[in-house]
């Protein structure tokens, strides 16, 4: 799995290039080599014209490709929300994919019935 982190009118700091590549690496590293390229886009902007946020969208490449989006004030928090969105994305079209076959991913902390 290959992870390409993309800009949109914003600063990509070392941190938060390592942030990235962790969280994400970790978090979509349990699919394997079902999983060929991870591209990242970081930016930000305008939420309702007035409040400024910081977007992450994380984008997957499988049979049916995964895009997600998660904003926030702190940059590092919309990275993570995106890939936990990507995470459940992901397993959710494997599981599609192999017939609904586990994929090893497990939910928690849901109070859904």
């Amino acid at each position: 799995m290959r992870i390409q982190i993309a800009k949109q009118k914003f600063k990509i700091s070392s941190r938060l290039r390592k942030h990235i590549e962790l969280s994400v690496g970790l978090a979509l590293g349990r699919f394997g080599d079902r999983i060929g390229l991870v591209a990242v886009h970081c930016g930000s902007g305008r939420l309702d014209g007035s409040v400024q946020v910081k977007r992450c969208r994380i984008e997957v490449s499988l049979e049916r490709p995964v895009s997600v989006e998660a904003a926030d004030a702190d940059v590092f928090t919309a990275v993570d929300r995106a890939t936990e969105h990507a995470v459940r994305s992901v397993a959710r079209v494997l599981e599609a994919e192999n017939g609904g076959a586990a994929t090893g991913y497990q939910r928690t902390g849901s109070t859904r019935k």
